[in-house]
């Protein structure tokens, strides 16, 4: 994707730049520390529009943990999302999750605790009991410092939930799923083998190298990448 410059746009392509996504975790986290700068001054100016904050835990595969943030707002009628944070988490349960959360947004309002919560109108997280937990919840944390707010549990999580119970009844997935885990294991585990799939593609001339990827069932997107990689 283009990642804005100072002075101009810069073009990287993360999956040829760094061979495995644990490669380029701390560059990553670069990135999103300079777009969280570039978007704090928006925010600070908007001082007094509600906020809508999307939050989601993540675990890359270096088993560290985190939390990505995204902040929605309404400015002269016109809705902005956008990217707000990575954060490192040193623990994942609801308490560690809504002081980085909180401390994170903090920025917007120069530390004015009563001023962020009463802005914090709107929430949306997936529906594990460190985020909506009925009484401890990081969500619920969030409910209490503003009573008036409404938190959602995100709609293509719940889709997702939906589709992966579906799914659990059909054979032929797990016959696609199966096969799709012996392939890749079996190109990823031979440096000889990979070296000859790079060839072949060379010689069908498919327009740039594919690497086969395993699916992960929390990352709900990835079967279907690791699928079409695979066709």
């Amino acid at each position: 994707g283009g990642v804005e410059g100072g002075l101009r746009t810069v073009n990287i392509d993360l999956g040829k730049a760094y061979r495995t996504e644990l490669a380029c975790r701390e560059f990553v986290f670069f990135l999103a520390m300079v777009l969280k700068r570039r978007k704090k001054n928006l925010m600070k100016a908007l001082t007094l529009e509600p906020i809508e904050i999307i939050m989601d835990e993540a675990t890359d595969l270096g088993k560290k943990q985190g939390l990505i943030q995204f902040l929605s707002c309404i400015v002269n009628g016109v809705r902005h999302n956008f990217f707000w944070a990575m954060l490192e988490l040193k623990a994942q349960d609801a308490a560690t999750i809504f002081l980085e959360s909180r401390d994170s947004l903090l920025e917007i309002t120069d530390g004015d605790t009563d001023s962020l919560h009463v802005r914090v109108l709107v929430g949306c997280s997936d529906g594990c009991a460190s985020m909506r937990g009925k009484r401890t919840g990081a969500v619920t944390r969030f409910m209490d410092e503003n009573p008036h707010s409404i938190f959602t549990h995100c709609a293509p999580h719940k889709l997702n939930l939906v589709a992966k119970d579906a799914a659990k009844g059909l054979s032929e997935l797990k016959t696609v799923d199966q096969t799709l885990k012996i392939v890749v294991r079996l190109f990823q585990a031979s440096v000889k083998r990979r070296d000859a799939f790079k060839g072949i593609q060379r010689e069908i001339s498919i327009g740039g190298e594919i690497l086969l990827i395993n699916y992960i069932v929390t990352r709900w997107l990835s079967r279907g990448e690791a699928a079409g990689r695979l066709l």
